[in-house]
């Protein structure tokens, strides 16, 4: 088993730790109300790639499969495709999933391209075909507006027909696609800090698999991990931004899930135990950590001699329990994130702390009271913070954001937009023609967008 990215039709259980992506029909609210701060919300379902048979020895397909977070009603929703749909990534406001998908009548072989879906299967749209490479989703900006995902569209192939993976962004229809990483080593698993200012990803840069952060340009790369005798893999972040969690090999105990500080300091292992835990996802509300481990001695059959069950555990480590027991392999898991109030037009919050999404429209949002998260999406937007530490993300359109009392956090996003905000406050600006800011009742130059 290892945490690689190679692609195959059938994928061979040498390489198995690819997912699918789907979701079933409507939400599912599991958890009590949203925590403060950051960007939380509440804990959807699970969508995870899966296997099944193909009545050869060494072959299986990837499906998607969905759950409870409690691992119950496992339903396979897309089986209408007998190849591989794999790596789901829910959009931050858990109303669809992209995923990736190879599809039958293809031309070249491991051609895999990037499709969009409904939480209950329908509806599925092509949303970037690219030919031969393999472009792998990872994760959205908060605003939604942005995507970033790794590729081998720009590398050489060698002989085998494997190319260089490097990272990209791109607008969330698929436009405006922009590389931010150049080099011979292998950039993969792009995930965007819950701000939208940062990007960690893995990469093998430093003749090792380290975990690396950078701006969401490109720029001010740092190396998290530098463990010249482990290889660290699959980061990340908590949905408060402050710690990022990561598969690091331990020689002699095997693979082991860690979490880090989002500056690479106080690296903790959670599973600590020998034999192989890995690919971690956090749930929304931050309190729980999913993960993949080898179930040795398992009924199920297995064409890799082991196999690979999802389990949950507490945060720190603590209450590991079995959420699968299925064929093969379970894993590469996303976690749906529910809003605590979405709707259209006129939105307003409660005076705790509010997780308020509105929809591709005009909407005017205000929250209460609270530590908020307001995402307005498409449109033109106003959003009112309120009193309160709130989390403004305007989104694509021309919006206004107004953080009124307490320390906020203002994104704007694409188009021409108006923030207002206290001296001191953090400020993340799309700077384009128009965009206008006013900051501790003075007006000053936008800033530059940190994402």
């Amino acid at each position: 088993m290892t945490d690689g990215l190679g692609s195959r039709r059938v994928r061979k259980m040498a390489t198995v730790v690819m997912a699918a992506a789907g979701l079933l029909g409507g939400m599912l609210v599991w958890n009590g109300p949203a925590q403060a701060v950051a960007h939380k919300g509440l804990n959807g379902l699970i969508a995870c790639g899966g296997t099944l048979p193909t009545g050869e020895a060494t072959v299986v397909d990837f499906e998607v499969y969905v759950m409870n977070p409690d691992g119950s009603n496992r339903q396979n929703v897309t089986d209408e495709n007998p190849i591989t749909d794999y790596q789901p990534l829910w959009t931050p406001d858990g109303r669809q999933i992209l995923y990736e998908s190879e599809r039958l009548g293809q031309t070249v072989d491991d051609t895999f391209e990037l499709y969009l879906m409904n939480p209950d299967g329908s509806g599925k749209t092509l949303l970037l075909a690219n030919g031969r490479p393999e472009d792998i989703p990872k994760g959205y900006h908060p605003d939604g507006s942005q995507l970033t995902f790794s590729s081998n569209r720009d590398a050489p192939f060698n002989a085998q027909g494997v190319g260089n993976n490097e990272i990209y962004k791109m607008n969330a229809d698929a436009t405006g696609q922009v590389r931010l990483t150049t080099n011979t080593a292998s950039d993969v698993w792009p995930t965007w800090s819950p701000d939208g200012t940062k990007i960690a990803f893995q990469s093998n840069r430093s003749g090792n698999n380290d975990i690396w952060l950078m701006d969401s340009f490109g720029g001010n790369l740092v190396n998290l991990t530098p463990t010249p005798t482990m290889a660290e893999s699959t980061p990340e972040w908590s949905p408060d931004g402050t710690k990022i969690a990561f598969t690091r090999n331990v020689p002699g105990s095997g693979n082991e899930v860690f979490a880090i500080n989002a500056d690479g300091s106080n690296p903790v292992n959670l599973t600590n135990r020998p034999g192989y835990d890995a690919i971690p996802t956090w749930s929304p509300d931050g309190t729980t950590i999913i993960y993949s481990r080898l179930v040795e001695g398992d009924p199920n059959f297995s064409v890799s001699g082991g196999n690979y069950e999802v389990f949950a555990m507490n945060a720190d480590g603590s209450n590991p329990r079995r959420l699968t027991n299925a064929f093969d392999f379970d894993g590469r898991c996303n976690w749906q994130r529910l809003c605590t109030i979405t709707g259209t037009g006129n939105i307003m919050g409660t005076e705790g702390d509010d997780v308020i999404c509105g929809g591709p429209g005009d909407d005017r949002i205000a929250g209460l009271g609270g530590n908020d998260i307001l995402l307005g999406f498409g449109g033109n937007d106003s959003l009112g913070g309120g009193p309160g530490n709130d989390t403004m993300f305007g989104g694509t359109g021309n919006d206004s954001l107004l953080g009124q009392v307490g320390a906020d956090f203002s994104s704007a996003g694409p188009g021409a937009d108006r923030i207002v905000a206290d001296a001191g406050e953090r400020i993340d600006i799309g700077a384009g023609p128009g965009d206008l800011c006013t900051i501790g009742g003075v007006a000053a130059e936008c800033p530059a967008r940190l994402s």
